[in-house]
């Protein structure tokens, strides 16, 4: 027992001993703590100074980059001066555009502008199918009668002078007052003491516009005393009245009638550019006219349309080809053959 003890009081100062040599080598391991703080004190500066310097190295490095792009900006604006300076500038002079003073362009006449030509023969067509040479045009005697000559060998056909100049002629009479003037009568070969001269039953008047012959039976164009003019040319046919001299102009687009008391009737043919009904056309040309569908006139093969005036007719065959104008020019206001301009467009055919 007591060896047992002796044993575990011998054990006990072992564990003493190798507890303390365990202990003073954890000292002697140990930094010192002076040592370890100025150490750790010498890191912290040196990290610190080495932080410093990189935040002063960006900024640096972002001014050198603004310097830069500074400098390019304006190299490249001076780029831009330059190039608008020598090189644009110079072609937007070349190809700067010339002032050109506005045409000025004469509204159409209602009827066309005619130039006197050559005059050819023209082959006219009655009963019995003569041939009928006219007469040359005196510019003179047109001159006069209503039509104004602007320039040598032109003349040109205008609402604007109808009604002017003086007539040799008196006034217009009807005898039997059926509408019909003594002068008219007389061209169809019928008398001015009656109504109705071959008393079939209709006025001499009513027949004339229905198309009939007043001076017996059948149409007008079986009336001896009315021809018919073709035009090849074109390609239309009208009636007029026989005795009538008859002149070619504008390379035969247009036809002048010379009426017994120097006034004039026409047909002009123009070429419909647009293609166009002839209620359009007339708008067009007289803006201010006051024109619509019950104004507007139908054939087989025309459409038309009577100007204000009462002496111009417009009209256009069914395919839109060419614009017709059918005019009458009387000398001063004696209206003597209102009724033969009428025969004249609705005797029109269009082929």
């Amino acid at each position: 027992m007591f060896s047992k003890d002796k044993n575990n009081s011998a054990a006990s100062d072992n564990n003493q001993d190798s507890a303390i040599v365990e202990q003073d080598l954890i000292v002697h391991n140990m930094p010192n703590a002076g040592a370890w703080n100025e150490q750790a004190a010498g890191s912290s500066a040196v990290a610190a100074s080495n932080f410093g310097n990189g935040i002063d190295a960006k900024k640096n490095f972002k001014t050198v980059g603004l310097v830069i792009i500074g400098v390019g900006a304006v190299f490249i604006v001076g780029l831009a001066y330059l190039a608008y300076q020598f090189i644009i500038a110079p072609v937007i002079g070349r190809n700067e555009p010339v002032a050109i003073a506005p045409a000025v362009i004469e509204e159409i006449s209602p009827a066309a502008e005619l130039l006197i030509s050559e005059t050819p023969a023209v082959t006219a067509t009655a009963t019995e199918l003569s041939t009928v040479t006219p007469t040359t045009l005196d510019l003179t005697d047109v001159a006069s009668s209503s039509v104004d000559g602007e320039a040598a060998g032109e003349i040109t056909m205008n609402e604007e002078f109808v009604g002017q100049g003086e007539s040799r002629f008196p006034p217009p009479t009807d005898s039997d007052n059926d509408g019909l003037y003594d002068e008219e009568e007389e061209i169809l070969g019928i008398s001015g003491a009656t109504v109705d001269f071959d008393g079939d039953g209709y006025d001499d008047l009513a027949e004339i516009n229905n198309g009939y012959d007043p001076a017996g039976p059948g149409r007008l164009e079986a009336n001896i005393y009315l021809a018919k003019h073709i035009d090849a040319l074109v390609g239309y046919e009208m009636l007029y009245p026989k005795d009538w001299p008859l002149q070619s102009a504008a390379g035969g687009l247009a036809v002048i009638f010379n009426a017994p008391d120097d006034s004039l009737m026409q047909i002009s043919v123009q070429e419909n550019t647009d293609k166009v009904g002839i209620l359009n056309w007339y708008q067009n040309y007289f803006p201010t006219a006051v024109v619509g569908y019950d104004d507007l006139e139908n054939t087989d093969s025309w459409e038309g349309v009577m100007g204000e005036d009462g002496l111009n007719f417009y009209l256009t065959d069914q395919q839109r080809a060419n614009i017709f104008v059918i005019s009458y020019i009387p000398v001063a206001d004696r209206f003597a053959y209102l009724n033969i301009f009428r025969l004249l467009i609705d005797s029109l055919t269009i082929k």
